[in-house]
């Protein structure tokens, strides 16, 4: 059996040159020309020898051996299941995907040209016409003072469902946008992302796309977002003169709902905006952009990815790097000072009464713990991810000798 005949080898639309690309089992791989050549050499030639694959690339004896070795590492790691289930904590469910899926390719349609365009001008349109709703509503009195009042435990427990609703549909725009483009998502599934019921789809294979390609499905789930606040645009209308409280239910949903895009399309958290920001300034990584900052700013030769960027885009890279770790920060304190009102005052009150309590406040109490539990599992992933720039930092500032 030919072990690497599953490999697929094509050029990686970067910044910078010369990158290729190997996708195996639903996973990308960046490597260099010379790891590509030998790829499709051992494709045809998995029996040869060394000798004889040095002798037909023009390589040398070791290079060859170690690129093979490299290969076989590539494969395993391909072949594990570990980084889904690492990045979800648990994974539920899960299924493969076909390009003759009917659903995927039917919602992949709504990617086509003008039909596109009238969509997303009919969806920003909608949500204006939201967020005059909440305007008129008040919900940004004081805000977020005014829209906590309305976040009741019941207003979770009905909105619960429909927002898992949307998460799917968020998903599911993402694959159709990768069909559009001729490809798939290699799988789907459903899982516990800081113990918070989601879905995901693995769009991995969009790195065979073009950068404006890759930028089109990153945003195909808020594509998909905004196409569901017009279809229950009608329904807010026809409960606004039937049944108010349905209709505040809506409003209130719906503008979460929109400040939850606002989320998905920040680029310093691992969600749609960081990915888009990655396809369109042609990097693989914040941490790699991160990294030819340092080096640049310390002087250290060498190439680098940004030396394939324009003047413009250097720019607009270095303050979204800035401008998005300052407000992850300010994120951070925020959410802090939250949940450290909820431990220091709201959980006592609640335990020394704890059987005094509501239903109401029981389910209070569940979601406060459910939102502290998160919060302490996001701030262990942030401080690995700080302690990991300063190491890069110090590891560079000992080099030359600028302690």
């Amino acid at each position: 059996m030919n072990k690497y005949e599953g490999l697929e080898i094509c050029p990686l639309d970067s910044a910078e040159k010369n990158v290729m690309l190997i996708y195996a089992n639903g996973r990308a791989f960046k490597t260099d020309a010379k790891t590509a050549l030998a790829v499709a050499f051992f494709k045809e030639n998995s029996d040869c020898s060394d000798e004889t694959a040095a002798e037909q690339l023009g390589m040398e004896m070791p290079l060859v051996k170690q690129i093979r070795t490299n290969i076989d590492v590539l494969i395993n790691k391909a072949q594990s299941k570990k980084k889904w289930n690492r990045r979800l904590h648990f994974v539920f469910f899960k299924w493969k995907l076909r390009k003759d899926n009917v659903l995927i390719a039917a919602l992949s349609h709504l990617y086509c040209g003008k039909a596109a365009a009238f969509l997303t001008a009919t969806g920003i349109a909608a949500c204006l016409f939201w967020l005059y709703q909440s305007f008129q509503a008040q919900l940004f009195n004081g805000f977020p003072a005014a829209l906590l009042q309305h976040l009741t435990p019941a207003f979770f427990l009905y909105s619960y469902p429909l927002m898992t609703l949307f998460i799917l549909c968020h998903e599911c725009g993402h694959a159709a946008a990768l069909r559009h483009y001729n490809e798939i998502p290699s799988e789907m599934g459903g899982g516990l992302y800081f113990l918070n019921i989601t879905f995901f789809c693995n769009v991995n294979a969009s790195w065979k796309l073009k950068r404006k390609e890759r930028a089109v499905v990153s945003i195909g789930g808020i594509y998909f977002e905004l196409l569901l606040g017009i279809i229950i645009l009608p329904f807010f209308l026809f409960f606004q003169r039937t049944n108010p409280a349905i209709a505040a239910f809506l409003r209130t949903f719906m503008l979460l709902i929109y400040l939850n895009m606002l989320h998905n399309v920040y680029p310093a958290l691992y969600s749609d905006g960081y990915w888009l920001a990655i396809d369109l300034f042609g990097i693989q990584s914040a941490k790699q952009a991160a990294v030819a900052f340092i080096k640049k700013f310390l002087r250290k030769p060498g190439a680098s990815v940004l030396d394939n960027l324009s003047k413009p885009v250097l720019v607009v890279l270095f303050i979204y790097t800035v401008f998005s770790n300052g407000v992850f920060i300010f994120m951070t304190i925020f959410i802090l000072k939250y949940a450290g009102t909820f431990l220091v005052m709201t959980l006592p009150q609640h335990i020394m009464r704890f059987s005094a309590l509501t239903a109401a406040q029981y389910i209070e109490l569940f979601w406060g713990l459910l939102l502290t539990v998160s919060v302490f599992l996001m701030l262990i992933r942030f401080f690995k991810q700080l302690l990991s720039v300063i190491s890069i930092i110090r590891s560079y500032i000992t080099k030359f000798n600028l302690s």
